[in-house]
């Protein structure tokens, strides 16, 4: 109910600007990705399953923080679309992708649901597991 109160705000609001969008366009807009908390990360990582860590940061960014995790899958946002096969192993398991934020491993997951996988981004990304780490 309110998620289609929403929609229909968001359309009113882009009708009066001027900017045509049906109300499934702008659902799309809205669409949520797919994500976990810290903690829930950190529970997967106690137990290692059927999960495997995609880290879409760049080479430099790497080098100054290591991650601690083992089976990490790296390769740059940038480099995903052209390397998604490189994933093909792991179609039947949950890709957790990470980065400092968030913004680009929600970017991935957009990518990686449209070619078939199941995946979900770390919630406040790298820069907030590893806060919540130091307390």
């Amino acid at each position: 109910m309110i998620k289609r109160a929403v929609i229909s705000i968001l359309t009113a609001i882009l009708l009066v600007g001027g900017i045509v969008m049906s109300a499934g366009t702008v659902q799309g807009l809205i669409k949520k990705v797919p994500g976990v908390e810290t903690n829930e990360l950190k529970t997967w990582l106690s137990s290692p399953g059927d999960q495997v860590i995609v880290d879409v940061r760049t080479d430099s960014e790497r080098e100054i923080d290591k991650l601690d995790f083992d089976g990490v899958v790296h390769i740059p946002l940038q480099e995903l679309p052209d390397r998604i096969e490189e994933l093909a192993g792991y179609r039947y398991q949950t890709i957790v992708v990470v980065c400092p934020e968030g913004s680009r491993s929600r970017q991935a997951v957009r990518w990686l649901r449209k070619a078939g996988y199941d995946a979900v981004f770390l919630r406040g990304g790298l820069n907030g597991f590893n806060e919540e780490q130091a307390l």
